[in-house]
Formats: C-alpha cells, sequence, structure tokens
C-alpha cells in the first residue's frame, strides 16, 4: 500500500499529530499483511518530534514484530535529515528506496 502523507498536509509536527496520524494509517491499512510505502511527495518540512512518533514508531514496530518496515520514498532534504535523526536515536535503520532529492546524511 502507498500511503501519500501529502493528502494531509505539506508540514508536520507535533507528536500528538503523529498519533493521530498513525491511527488513519491502521484504518486504511492492514500493516500485518500488505507492505507500506510511505510517499512524501509535496511534504515540505517536518519536526523531529513527528518523525520520532511516526517513522521512528513504525520502523521500531516493524522489527519488534519481524514484519517488513516501511520503505520512505520521495523525501526531501529537510524531511530526510529529521526523519535520519530520529532513526539513528533510536539505532534503526533509514529504509529508503529512493528519495527526489539526493539521499540525506545521517549524523552521528
Amino acid at each position: 500500500m502507498v500511503y501519500q502523507l501529502a493528502k494531509q498536509g505539506s508540514v508536520f509536527s507535533t507528536r500528538p499529530r503523529a498519533v493521530r496520524l498513525l491511527a488513519h494509517l491502521h484504518e486504511v491499512s492492514d500493516l500485518d499483511t500488505t507492505p507500506l510505502v510511505l510517499d512524501f511527495q509535496g511534504v515540505r518540512d517536518m519536526s523531529y518530534s513527528f518523525a520520532d512518533e511516526f517513522i521512528g514508531t513504525l520502523t521500531q514496530r516493524a522489527i519488534d514484530e519481524q514484519v517488513e518496515a516501511p520503505q520512505l520514498i520521495n523525501m526531501e532534504a529537510p524531511v530526510c535529515e529529521m526523519v535520519s535523526l530520529s532513526l539513528a536515536s533510536r539505532e534503526l535503520p533509514l529504509p529508503l528506496r529512493r528519495v527526489s532529492a539526493p539521499p540525506c546524511s545521517t549524523r552521528p
């Protein structure tokens, strides 16, 4: 399933917003049986707290439950940087498939 985040907005911030978006994602998808592709086309910016709650939670769940991690596509550099920082703080891999901008660096 391809989930287009831009249908929910172009700028994402706060953990509560991430929790609401996760709930919506669970309503429209069966994450246990359907591979998830998160399409960031049109998303301009994202806060660290949103990235950590949304992407970090999904990626950690995939590892804990041994299911396929969500694939992240079409990420612009500012969004990719926030996601990278979040996943690095959790010591999780960055599950990129392809990006519209050059891949961002993961800071140590």
